[in-house]
């Protein structure tokens, strides 16, 4: 009974790529001028007095009462970065770090920027662009991004990737914990359902045990999937370098390229 139902998910995967580039070929756009992306997106209310998305309030407030001095929910959520449309590679993370003092951004760009990548309304990283404090200190974002990229932006002779990173839990922490279930985790699915039928390349940096989850509730398992998934050789690190990504470094640069 399991082996039919893979091979019905397979066969629903199949059919939903089809569909895909069928619109595709004839210039339609796959979300119908991204409004699907934006047809229940929980991210579009976002500000610096409103950090959490409705549908999460109540699971987080649970949770940060249990749980006092894990999560930093100050700073702007991090579901995600980049331009989904646009990019053809997906790179699966486990959630964003709280190393900053999130008052020094208050009155830089990083709340336009924020925004306009939760509302998909930017062809950019925001990672890539220089984000800085009152005292005109880069953000760490920025840093750690420019170091991760670095022997991969020179390969390709760039200083900007077109690359959309998808967290596992989009809360801010300084350490890893165990992630509660969330309902934005809905949106989240759906962007890697998307991301699967249209082909993407996936790259799992980190939580490859969370990504599997989702990916078993969605549509395969993650070790049995036989489209475009990659691993970095060290998690820890998550460095896009040569020696990361071994025989699938020309993978990862070719589909840059």
């Amino acid at each position: 009974m399991a082996e039919k139902s893979m091979v019905l998910l397979i066969i629903i995967v199949e059919i939903c790529k089809k569909q895909f580039m069928a619109k595709k070929i004839n210039n339609l756009s796959p979300f119908g001028v991204h409004s699907c992306l934006c047809a229940f997106n929980p991210w579009t209310k976002i500000t610096w007095n409103n950090t959490i998305a409705d549908c999460d309030k109540n699971t987080i407030t649970t949770f940060t009462q249990n749980n006092p001095n894990i999560l930093d929910t100050s700073d702007l959520p991090e579901p995600y970065s980049g331009s989904f449309i646009n990019s053809d590679v997906i790179c699966l993370n486990l959630n964003p770090g709280g190393t900053v003092n999130a008052t020094d951004f208050k009155q830089s760009q990083y709340l336009q920027l924020r925004q306009e990548t939760l509302l998909h309304k930017t062809d950019d990283f925001m990672w890539f662009k220089d984000i800085k404090d009152i005292n005109g200190n880069l953000h760490a974002g920025c840093i750690w991004w420019r170091e991760r990229t670095k022997e991969l932006c020179t390969e390709l002779n760039t200083q900007n990737l077109n690359i959309f990173v998808l967290e596992y839990f989009p809360y801010h922490s300084k350490q890893s914990f165990n992630y509660p279930e969330l309902p934005s985790d809905a949106y989240r699915d759906y962007l890697l359902f998307q991301a699967l039928i249209q082909g993407k390349l996936l790259v799992i940096m980190r939580g490859k045990r969370y990504w599997e989850k989702v990916l078993l509730r969605t549509i395969l398992r993650l070790c049995s999937y036989r489209y475009k998934i990659i691993e970095m050789n060290s998690p820890q690190s998550a460095f896009f370098s040569k020696n990361n990504f071994g025989s699938n470094w020309r993978d990862l640069i070719k589909t840059l390229s």
